[in-house]
């Protein structure tokens, strides 16, 4: 096991899909330092030279994520093997070829080869074939700012990293110095809107499909590519250039819709299967296709992501946008999948807008993920959860998905929250040590739910703990101040169902919470008893909060 990108990542499993591969007769997987970097190298066997497939590693893209592909996948007559019968894999080392970075033969000819290599050296091998921002690929603040020295140390320039961390592709860098680049896609421009293949498919197409322009404007194909959706399509983005502020502002919104149907309809930009985008795009991907319903270029599928129904918003309806949807037909709906965040069973009160859709929409099928953090359902391993029921879904068959299957759930910290939600210990105690790290946990919301479980499970001190690490967070917080006197309150003292309607919707949510699972456990005191102590905390909170006191 070697953990690249840090993925865990066993050679026998990359060894046993480059063995599953047409033809394929023997494999072999290495790995070396290169760069700073930890990569992979695969070696193969086929029976003959004439049946071998033009692209391994585009065959293995369709099974493995690309952290687990082999940069370079070599073709040998045959493995070699120790005396024992195993296989010699530093004779396997000894195949690849050394590369010297003094070497004044190597391969960077121009400013762009040498800008491609500042850009791998930060990121991964293989990351410049991807027409995506720096942070979608996998990079992270501290990545960022090495990069930026980097660039700024070999080219000589003051670069302004305020602005490039909202589009800093590699195209964008080549820009900013002036560098000419090859081999680009090439960009199909319409009105407001720019267009380009993100990855061809696996293999013979079924289609386009189609990304929708997120709220900054740029696409967000790259996760589902990553979690292997649409592998059997050519992926497309487009994309909503701005400069300043976001989609919802300006009608944006209405103007791409409209904007992204006429171009469809004219030709210019490519009929899709298929159209898809997580959260505001998903929601953007559902409007498309319901403007284009009924017409010949109506896209045969919608998938979006934890997605708003943005047409319902009064706000963001223009009047041009209007006029579309009373004339356009509401009949020929293409079908809808929609991935999103699972319900939380009794801890939680559901109010996420993805519950806001109904079957006039053309939701087709729901798959709830199991995470409680908005952002997790762009996480690709978040998705890949999905990923069978959307294949499933897009070749017209059943679509079977529930969460309590997973096996093993992705080790992301939205996931663990909701696992302990339900009641896991492991989930429980992963967070509780996240807390302990200063990790922040989405916002007060779960935090407070979390002090209500541990409360609930009879853990007063961790509650306690909880509760304390919530204050100094938010200290005007009402709920907070009202929940940490609460949970030191004798059980007796609390109210389950029968709290005055006077106080705020809140505050009544929290009493309900703590006394629901512990109040058949005790007697409870007098009602005039209750209510006093009940009045005091709340007075006492709500001043707490607002001198942000104690």
């Amino acid at each position: 096991m070697v953990k690249i990108r840090g993925n865990r990542v066993f050679l026998t499993e990359v060894e046993h899909q480059l063995h599953s591969l047409p033809d394929v007769t023997g494999a072999a997987v290495v790995d070396r330092v290169e760069q700073n970097q930890l990569v992979l190298y695969g070696f193969v066997t086929t029976e003959s030279t004439d049946s071998m497939p033009r692209d391994l590693r585009a065959e293995l893209a369709a099974k493995l994520p690309d952290f687990m592909i082999p940069v370079e996948i070599k073709m040998i007559s045959r493995i070699p093997l120790l005396n024992g019968g195993k296989v010699d894999y530093q004779a396997l080392i000894s195949l690849i070829p050394t590369f010297d970075s003094t070497d004044p033969s190597e391969t960077i000819v121009t400013d762009f080869d040498r800008l491609i290599q500042l850009w791998e050296s930060v990121l991964w091998k293989g990351a410049h074939t991807y027409i995506y921002d720096f942070f979608s690929l996998g990079g992270d603040s501290l990545r960022f700012m090495v990069l930026m020295a980097e660039v700024e140390k070999y080219f000589g320039v003051n670069l302004r990293a305020e602005e490039l961390r909202s589009k800093c592709t590699l195209q964008t860098l080549a820009d900013i110095l002036g560098i000419e680049t090859t081999a680009v896609t090439p960009v199909i421009r319409y009105k407001s809107l720019e267009a380009r293949l993100f990855r061809s498919a696996m293999g013979s197409s079924k289609g386009i499909a189609l990304a929708m322009p997120g709220i900054g404007g740029l696409s967000n194909a790259f996760p589902f590519h990553k979690a292997g959706f649409f592998q059997d399509h050519d992926m497309w983005v487009v994309e909503f250039p701005i400069h300043k502020g976001n989609m919802l502002q300006e009608n944006r919104w209405s103007i791409a819709a409209l904007e992204i149907v006429q171009g469809i309809r004219e030709g210019i930009l490519p009929t899709p299967r298929v159209v898809f985008g997580f959260s505001f795009d998903g929601g953007l991907a559902w409007l498309v296709g319901r403007l284009l319903a009924g017409l010949p270029q109506c896209p045969n599928y919608v998938v979006m992501v934890d997605a708003p129904p943005l047409h319902r918003r009064s706000r963001f309806m223009y009047h041009p946008l209007r006029k579309a949807l009373k004339t356009n037909s509401a009949e020929k709906l293409p079908p809808v999948l929609h991935l999103c965040r699972a319900p939380l069973f009794r801890v939680l009160a559901n109010r996420i807008h993805t519950r806001e859709w109904s079957q006039k929409d053309g939701i087709l099928c729901q798959v709830d993920l199991p995470t409680v953090d908005h952002l997790d359902m762009k996480n690709w391993e978040i998705l890949a959860l999905a990923k069978e029921a959307v294949v499933a879904f897009l070749n017209a068959k059943e679509v079977a998905f529930e969460w309590k299957s997973i096996v093993q759930p992705p080790d992301v910290l939205g996931c663990a929250i909701f696992y302990a939600f339900h009641g896991d210990r492991i989930s429980l105690q992963h967070v509780l040590d996240k807390v302990s790290e200063g990790t922040d946990i989405t916002g007060k919301t779960y935090l407070q739910h979390l002090v209500v479980l541990m409360y609930t499970m009879n853990e007063p001190a961790k509650s306690e703990e909880l509760c304390r690490l919530a204050v100094q967070k938010w200290p005007d917080s009402e709920k907070v101040r009202f929940l940490h006197r609460r949970i030191r309150r004798d059980v007796g003292l609390l109210f389950s169902g029968d709290v005055p309607t006077i106080y705020p919707r809140g505050i009544i949510e929290i009493e309900n919470n703590l006394a629901s699972r512990r109040y058949n456990s005790v007697t409870p005191k007098s009602l005039p008893v209750r209510f006093l102590f009940l009045a005091y905390d709340v007075s006492l909170a709500l001043l707490a909060a607002k001198f942000k006191i104690g």
